[in-house]
């Protein structure tokens, strides 16, 4: 038996071959838009069908057949339930979703949007701070990363002509493992070093010699620019602690306009700071799709700044981890 899928996913139209090989309809199905099936018209079912094909239906997941007459959808990571419009289960990255409900189907748009693992994706940054398409990822996902509106996420991915997996769905995820260049001040700062990486400095490799006109500032100089938005460079930036940075007038300094919260789940792209106890500080750059945190970091006034995952850089800073990492979001308006 052969399954005839929508640009959805969704299956519309089972058919397979009668006994004088001609084709013949084995059942057609209509949905509503969050996935509850059509009555009371296209109801006859073929003899011919396959009982377990024919589970195969909205989202091309299979309905659960069980004695309580749940009717279900087995969607991968959840069960989904299409009369109520909501998952049955809790999202397993509620933590890292916070501003949706973690039983939310297709963050409550699904005529925008498809869920078709009931996961979370997330674009994978590289060390120039560029990201990475995971298996999923759209216009959708990007905005949460990058924490902008959906319609620059599109504009992003459009304007550079990323491929998508089709063309149909309003938002279609991009072809998996394709990288979307990302311009900011902290990209902006990794681009215009000539400076050795963190790598060549740990190796003992001096081929390299340090940018003494792009490089000439330290981690919490390139932060307290870095989240006011500012061009990371030694005018800007200069050598400076996060934890008690230089004063700006009046009795107060750039840290009065940071608000410290409990822990990455409140950190937001490009705004907050990770502090080491005033050893060393970062900026949060996003998370993968596994929960991994990435931060910008400028480690060391010889090294070229970039991006690495977070615990890469506690390693350095923070081997014994002894010290305990806080984190504060940048807010103008404190």
């Amino acid at each position: 038996m052969y399954n005839y899928k929508d640009h959805l996913g969704n299956t519309r139209l089972s058919y397979t071959k009668n006994d004088a090989g001609t084709p013949e309809i084995v059942e057609e199905s209509n949905y509503y838009p969050f996935g509850l099936t059509h009555k009371g018209y296209n109801s006859s079912v073929s003899s011919l069908g396959n009982s377990t094909a024919q589970l195969l239906k909205f989202g091309g997941k299979e309905e659960q057949q069980d004695e309580l007459g749940l009717d279900w959808i087995d969607i991968t990571a959840r069960n989904y339930d299409p009369a109520l419009g909501r998952w049955m289960n809790i999202d397993p990255l509620a933590d890292q979703m916070r501003r949706h409900s973690p039983y939310n189907y297709a963050f409550d748009s699904p005529l925008m949007f498809v869920d078709p693992d009931g996961m979370a994706a997330y674009w994978v940054p590289d060390q120039n701070g560029n990201l990475k398409a995971e298996k999923g990822d759209n216009a959708a996902t990007l905005a949460t990363h990058l924490n902008i509106s959906e319609n620059d996420a599109s504009d992003l991915i459009d304007n550079q002509k990323l491929e998508r997996e089709n063309y149909v769905e309003t938002d279609a995820a991009v072809v998996e493992g394709q990288t979307l260049d990302i311009d900011n001040n902290m990209t902006r700062s990794v681009e215009n070093s000539n400076g050795p990486t963190t790598e060549q400095i740990q190796s003992g490799d001096t081929s390299i010699k340090p940018d003494r006109v792009n490089d000439l500032y330290n981690c919490g100089g390139s932060c307290i620019a870095g989240v006011q938005g500012k061009e990371i460079n030694p005018e800007n930036a200069g050598v400076q602690n996060f934890f008690n940075p230089m004063a700006t007038g009046e009795g107060k300094t750039v840290r009065d306009s940071f608000e410290q919260v409990d822990s990455l789940d409140d950190a937001q792209f490009g705004t907050t700071v990770i502090d080491w106890g005033g050893k060393h500080s970062a900026i949060y750059y996003g998370s993968s799709k596994d929960g991994t945190p990435y931060v910008y970091s400028k480690n060391g006034v010889n090294a070229k700044p970039g991006v690495f995952k977070l615990s890469e850089v506690n390693k350095i800073y923070n081997a014994d981890n002894k010290i305990q990492p806080t984190y504060h979001n940048y807010n103008p308006s404190n």
